[in-house]
């Protein structure tokens, strides 16, 4: 129960609509009597076909008067009904527009906004691109039914629930050519709360039902100049070679790497400011202290992942 308005008008008017229908009623059945005598004397040759055509008609007049007193009460019942506004499902309830006392009309506008806290529907929007990738790539096992959802909170957590998307946009985004997408995410109840408010922005993590190898470098390895991002990769020589990079989405600390390098290939990750190409360093595990003489900067091999 949220709010409860003043019900005597509509009460009263419920209990107009009541002896209406009684009215009716009574009516109906004595015009259901008197049709029944009509039909007796008729029988018995002492009575008027005319009376009995008028005895059937008052009674269907006075039927019909009935069922229209009682849709007048059904529709009274119902405006008294709303004098109790009610939750229709379990939500988080905001502040209240108005106070007790306070005169309710069509202008008043929401009382309340209440929120839906389980499930959660988290809407984002996905380059046309990747969402044709992502529904051609399993199209065997339902399109975007096959992807889970997880979700990065604000403070860089990742909720625990998985998620599955239920919703795609029929139409594209003509300013940014992307699709909408929508997710049902649980939202169960934890120690400190539901995790997920909202009107929050989240993160959107897409997962697929099988993992892909993807070459990953550390995200301090790779630069960037009006041409696009490169990388610096030690030859045989141990000299730094400057190579163009195409990344692909990455998650935090790395760089996934599309096209431009090789698994095995060493790729400088620190001291990057002092490389130029053709300079020699003398590489050793990234993790590892530099053993570096003065002047040599360090690289770090690819890992694959």
């Amino acid at each position: 129960m949220l709010f409860r308005l003043n019900p005597a008008t509509f009460q009263a008017e419920v209990a107009v609509r009541e002896a209406a229908v009684a009215q009716a009623s009574a009516l109906l059945r004595n015009a259901t009597v008197t049709l029944s005598r009509a039909e007796a004397l008729i029988g018995s040759g002492a009575g008027r076909a005319s009376a009995v055509d008028d005895a059937r008609a008052q009674r269907a007049s006075l039927a019909a008067q009935l069922q229209a007193a009682e849709a007048q009460l059904r529709a009274a019942r119902i405006n008294l009904g709303y004098t109790e506004v009610e939750a229709p499902i379990a939500v988080r309830v905001g502040r209240a527009a108005l106070a007790v006392g306070n005169v309710v009309t069509p202008a008043s506008g929401p009382l309340v906004t209440i929120v839906s806290q389980d499930p959660m529907y988290v809407t984002f929007a996905v380059p046309v691109r990747q969402a044709l990738e992502l529904r051609n790539r399993y199209a065997a096992r339902g399109g975007f039914a096959a992807l889970r959802v997880r979700l990065r909170l604000p403070d860089g957590r990742a909720d625990g629930p998985v998620g599955t998307l239920d919703y795609a946009d029929p139409s594209v985004a003509p300013n940014t050519d992307s699709l909408m997408l929508r997710a049902t995410i649980p939202n169960p109840p934890g120690a400190a709360g539901r995790e997920l408010l909202d009107g929050a922005f989240v993160t959107v993590l897409l997962e697929g039902i099988e993992p892909e190898q993807a070459l990953a470098i550390p995200r301090a390895a790779v630069l960037s100049d009006p041409q696009g991002s490169f990388v610096y990769v030690v030859d045989a020589e141990r000299k730094a070679q400057q190579r163009r990079v195409t990344l692909a989405p990455s998650p935090p600390g790395l760089a996934i790497v599309a096209e431009g390098l090789q698994e095995g290939e060493t790729v400088a990750a620190d001291g990057l400011q002092r490389l130029r190409p053709g300079v020699v360093v003398n590489p050793v595990p990234a993790s590892a202290p530099p053993a570096a003489p003065p002047g040599a900067p360090a690289a770090a091999p690819a890992p694959r992942g």
